[in-house]
């Protein structure tokens, strides 16, 4: 039976995990490196398979605000699933922090990611996460305005994104590692990358990290680069 394991708000979004399939993998000799979210000792842990009830994430809201070269803020909708279109269009992300438990139900060739988490015994969380895209993960992005008018009337649809005419983006390239609080890492937060081209011909990059360390201040340095053909 598949367990649900609540996860920690990161990046405005509240990420769950199914936990299945469990596998042991190998000690890694290597301490833990809290410089980085991708290094960890896995010495103790268990692999499984990740499976995240979440039809998209947005990045965005201080201190999460995404410059650009240009001097524009954005904010940016990244989609786990193939074809944005899956998503009814009734369906409101602003409730849940964009938790959607119907993903853990779609078939696999509808979905535009594949990863793995790492769990310490007896933890509510994985220590760590990995996901990738499988060659195609859809971007939309939208000015930073456009993200505090959805918020300020508490609804965050399919139908009233696409009102805001964003620009949309095909990462061919796209990998996130999440740390979340609850899971034993010395560090907690993620890591966002990816890079493609807009449908108008225009490349972007898109680099998003941010770092929790206890006592210390959130960091984070996010980058959205748009460039011309």
């Amino acid at each position: 039976m598949k367990k649900i394991f609540a996860l920690s708000l990161v990046l405005t979004g509240m990420l769950f995990f199914c936990a299945c399939e469990k596998e042991m993998i190998q000690p890694d000799p290597k301490k833990e490196d809290v410089s980085s979210l991708k290094a960890a000792d896995s010495k103790g842990m268990t692999k499984t398979d990740a499976n995240l009830p979440m039809w998209a994430r947005m990045a965005s809201g201080s201190p999460n605000v995404i410059p650009t070269t240009n001097d524009m803020q954005y904010g940016v909708i990244i989609f786990y699933v193939a074809d944005p279109a899956i998503i009814p269009d009734d369906w409101d992300f602003y409730p849940n922090n964009w938790l959607a438990p119907p993903m853990l139900f779609l078939p696999e060739e509808l979905k535009a990611c594949e990863g793995s988490e790492w769990w310490l015994p007896d933890m509510s969380a994985p220590h760590h996460y990995h996901l990738k895209g499988k060659g195609d993960v859809i971007v939309w992005i939208i000015t930073y305005d456009q993200v505090l008018e959805l918020l300020a009337r508490e609804s965050i649809t399919i139908p009233e994104l696409a009102a805001c005419e964003p620009l949309v983006g095909h990462a061919h390239m796209y990998n996130e590692v999440l740390r979340p609080v609850g899971g034993g890492a010395p560090v907690f937060g993620g890591e966002f990358n990816g890079h493609g081209y807009l449908e108008d011909g225009r490349k972007f990059i898109l680099k998003l990290r941010t770092i929790l360390k206890p006592d210390e201040p959130l960091k984070t340095n996010n980058m959205l680069q748009i460039i011309d053909k």
